[in-house]
């Protein structure tokens, strides 16, 4: 069997050659692999849009057919025979017919496939890229609202403190909520004992995060209240609950 490359431009369906009429079984293949899409793309058809991706194509039978100057009938058996020799697969329709070109990358060249893997991972690295700027809104959103809670200066660019709180966001912890909810719930329980030092983002968002998250806020009593007052007269703390 032959091997290598044959590079056809699109511009041969402009030939007077090609265009001439009935088309052969092997021209008509050939207008197939030359119509498909090589990159991805959205096609309006009627009141819906169709995604078609590399190597699919939206197209009617009744378009075929006057292009290749078949019947309807010979194009719909030659459809069907490709895709018993596994060619192609085909979605059909009231509307149109989707084909898709099987191992389509099979009939790239080289330098097409670069171009394509090329795009898929431009497409990657932006997609990487919007989750990171979203992440880092989300990081500076906990640690400002940490900072404001108790006091304290984290800094949302410190590696210790993004990792652990994307590690809790890659849990599917998304919502920023969350997080406030866990300083809530532990700032009531520990500022203005010993365990106030663990009000950090390492101790807060490692681990036990989800432990945290399910606890009840302490409960502000009167009695706490009037303790509050009696130790800010004193260089004293009142006894720290067990840190958990």
């Amino acid at each position: 069997m032959a091997q290598g490359w044959v590079s056809i431009h699109r511009q041969l369906n402009d030939n007077w050659l090609w265009k001439d009429k009935p088309f052969s079984k092997g021209q008509a293949w050939i207008d197939i692999l030359l119509r498909v899409n090589h990159k991805s793309a959205k096609v309006p058809v009627g009141n819906q849009i169709i995604e078609v991706e590399p190597g699919q194509t939206i197209w009617s039978v009744k378009d075929m057919s006057e292009k290749w100057g078949w019947s309807r009938k010979k194009v719909d058996n030659f459809l069907n025979i490709l895709q018993t020799e596994l060619q192609i697969t085909k979605k059909s329709t009231t509307k149109y017919t989707l084909l898709t070109v099987e191992k389509w990358e099979l009939y790239q060249t080289e330098e097409q496939q670069k171009n394509i893997n090329g795009t898929s991972k431009e497409h990657q690295k932006n997609t990487n890229n919007n989750d990171n700027n979203k992440n880092n809104e989300k990081i500076k959103d906990i640690v400002d609202y940490l900072n404001k809670k108790t006091g304290k200066s984290f800094k949302a660019t410190t590696k210790k403190t993004k990792d652990c709180i994307i590690a809790r966001i890659n849990e599917g912890y998304e919502d920023v909520k969350d997080f406030h909810k866990v300083i809530d719930i532990k700032a009531s329980k520990w500022i203005g004992t010993d365990n106030e030092m663990y009000l950090r983002p390492e101790t807060l968002f490692g681990n036990k995060f989800e432990g945290y998250l399910n606890e009840k806020p302490k409960q502000q009593t009167k009695s706490d209240t009037l303790k509050g007052a009696e130790g800010s007269n004193t260089l004293g703390k009142r006894q720290p609950d067990a840190l958990q």
